[in-house]
């Protein structure tokens, strides 16, 4: 699926030249936006990591209500789109990783798609299936056929009437470039990438960071992962705003504690 250069509505005006140039100084897009570009957040715009007000693309987006932040956004989504879609750029579509706004317009695509709200696609295509298999009289959650020992793995009779089966392995694999880590280094360092969707450990530099495991530190506070290795999840909400893309204490405190916790 690909995403014109309208944004899903509304006109795009390229690429600025330079990041510290005027919005009006511009090159056109050499492609359109995929959904692919969306997933790995190098769709051309996003989070300007630099001190407030350092660029005039980053006063744009602030001054329109679409910069990255604690709180959600209080347009709806066909006016924030609208906004959006009158910036430029930041970068020409593929090549750079920019934090955060591919999500959002994934959202929007959602909704346009399915002719729902998105809070309503959620709950009928995934949060209510979730739910489907249980055991009768007790309620209690039943899993099918697991991933690892799953019936359709290596099946004696290979049916043609049902039992394909998928993974995540695509999403949990790096997408990035070297040079667009090396672009993005104050989230990626050299430890790590991005899949579709979420971080990827992708060698270890730390106790926790073992590659193959993925997932993210959110800004106000939350760190998620899930490390197929060790069959692990761990979830920590903090309810505090990180500072700054370097993890708070709090964070390597707890992954420090679940991995010891492993070997004992």
């Amino acid at each position: 699926m690909h995403i014109d250069k309208k944004f899903i509505g509304g006109e795009s005006k390229g690429e600025v030249r330079q990041i510290d140039g005027p919005l009006d100084d511009t090159v056109p897009a050499k492609r359109s936006i995929t959904l692919r570009d969306l997933l790995t957040f190098r769709l051309g715009i996003g989070a300007v990591i630099a001190p407030p007000g350092s660029f005039p693309i980053q006063k744009a987006i602030e001054a329109a209500g679409l910069a990255p932040g604690p709180n959600p956004p209080i347009l709806a989504p066909d006016e924030w789109m609208s906004r959006l879609s009158s910036l430029p750029l930041v970068h020409q579509p593929g090549e750079s990783w920019m934090y955060h706004t591919g999500s959002d317009i994934l959202g929007v695509l959602l909704s346009r798609a399915s002719g729902m709200t998105l809070v309503k696609f959620l709950k009928e295509r995934l949060f209510t299936p979730l739910g489907m298999m249980v055991k009768p009289g007790t309620g209690e959650l039943v899993v099918h056929d697991g991933s690892t020992d799953s019936r359709w793995a290596n099946p004696a009779f290979e049916s043609g009437g049902g039992g394909l089966v998928s993974t995540v392995e695509l999403m949990t694999s790096d997408q990035l470039t070297q040079k667009q880590k090396e672009q993005a280094h104050i989230f990626f360092e050299d430890h790590s990438g991005w899949g579709l969707g979420m971080g990827v450990n992708i060698r270890r530099n730390s106790l926790w960071s073992t590659p193959g495991r993925f997932g993210w530190d959110g800004g106000v506070g939350t760190s998620g992962y899930t490390d197929p290795a060790e069959n692990m999840v761990g979830i920590l909400m903090t309810q505090r705003m990180m500072q700054s893309p370097e993890p708070p204490r709090v964070f390597s405190d707890f992954w420090t504690t679940a991995y010891q916790a492993l070997s004992n």
